[in-house]
């Protein structure tokens, strides 16, 4: 079944370092690139504790990145299996955050990772997706102790294209597709909206950290 991997679902980074006889050839081959970036960094001290990766694995995450966006759209629903280029282009954007913990990083995968889909347009399955991909990566940067202003924008741009729906919707002069539309619109904002809850409430992803950090208030603005 397609998926995001076992570390970005459990919200554990130490799930990278291991094999799961679960784990898809594209979390393997991340799960390689984790393993030779933490290699290189041991064996030159230029690196041991920078944040910037090593040449060799910024050209080997340069490979490993999925090319493209994808053309998901409520015309042109992926199937299941099509599904899992969207769950591998967010795996590949957590895995380079991970790496390189920097802010200007961290903004120029969130722009990238932007234009995998166009929400708008999507589909509901694939805006599921993305509610919860965004929702993986921002734990994931607040687990490294990174400013959220990316992900904030990103989680608002949906929030509003659910509303500005559901308002057509409410207001729309086909009484038939009308149930159908609201629910299913309705469906994604409860998802975004536990989504949040799930961001507020995990603030690492290390499972022997139990100390809590406070979140974020702007996670608790309402649509300006």
């Amino acid at each position: 079944q397609s998926d995001f991997p076992g570390f970005l679902r459990y919200n554990n980074i130490a799930l990278l370092e291991e094999k799961k006889s679960s784990d898809t050839a594209y979390t393997l081959l991340l799960k390689l690139v984790v393993r030779a970036a933490n290699d290189m960094r041991k064996n030159n001290p230029q690196y041991a504790q920078s944040k910037i990766v090593p040449p060799g694995i910024k050209k080997t995450l340069s490979l490993a990145m999925p090319l493209g966006s994808l053309s998901f759209t409520k015309e042109k629903p992926p199937s299941k299996h099509e599904l899992s280029m969207l769950y591998n282009r967010f795996s590949f954007v957590a895995v380079a955050i991970y790496l390189e913990p920097v802010e200007a990083n961290v903004k120029s995968r969130l722009a990238n990772a932007r234009r995998f889909v166009d929400f708008r347009k999507a589909d509901d399955e694939t805006r599921r997706a993305c509610i919860r991909g965004v929702m993986h990566l921002a734990i994931l940067i607040r687990h490294l102790g990174l400013a959220l202003n990316g992900v904030l924008e990103w989680l608002s741009d949906m929030t509003n294209v659910l509303i500005d729906e559901y308002q057509v919707s409410d207001a729309a002069k086909t009484p038939a597709m009308v149930p159908r539309l609201k629910e299913n619109i309705v469906v994604s904002i409860q998802l975004l909206l536990g989504c949040v809850r799930r961001i507020l409430e995990t603030s690492s992803m290390d499972p022997k950290d139990n100390k809590h950090k406070y979140p974020d208030p702007a996670l608790l603005q309402g649509r300006r």
